[in-house]
């Protein structure tokens, strides 16, 4: 499962830097083929504010989230779980935002999905509950 978070984590952070990147060196979206009226009903009049948060937030905060699930942290599956929370709120602002424009928002929103579930197995398969033995 850590495994899996890792790669996940990576795919998300690096795509995130990479998006990022492109939306702040040219805030009108045209290198990644996002047009500016997709903002129309946002408070965004450029992608340079979404595109700082892709990097930093989104970019960064995956990338180290990752890092830290291959060295098996012992916080793990808190920060998957946690990661995929923060996309899956980044992913339903946007949708809600500026609507369903492109499938890499479904995608994402689905990998969300699965950060949370292997998160949450993460967590409950290091610490699992103690069974009583039932003697006394």
């Amino acid at each position: 499962m850590k495994l899996i978070q890792g790669l996940l984590l990576a795919f998300i952070g690096l795509g995130a830097l990479g998006g990022g990147a492109y939306l702040m060196f040219d805030p009108s979206g045209n290198l990644i083929g996002l047009p500016l009226e997709y903002l129309k009903g946002s408070p965004f009049q450029n992608y340079s504010i979404p595109g700082v948060v892709l990097f930093f937030v989104i970019g960064i905060g995956n990338l180290i989230g990752s890092i830290l699930t291959f060295k098996k942290h012992r916080y793990s599956g808190k920060i998957g779980m946690t990661l995929g929370l923060i996309l899956l709120t980044w992913m339903l602002v946007q949708i809600i935002s500026i609507g369903y424009k492109m499938w890499i928002q479904g995608l994402f929103t689905g990998i969300s999905i699965v950060l949370i579930w292997i998160g949450y197995r993460i967590i409950y398969s290091v610490t699992p509950l103690k069974r009583s033995s039932g003697k006394s």
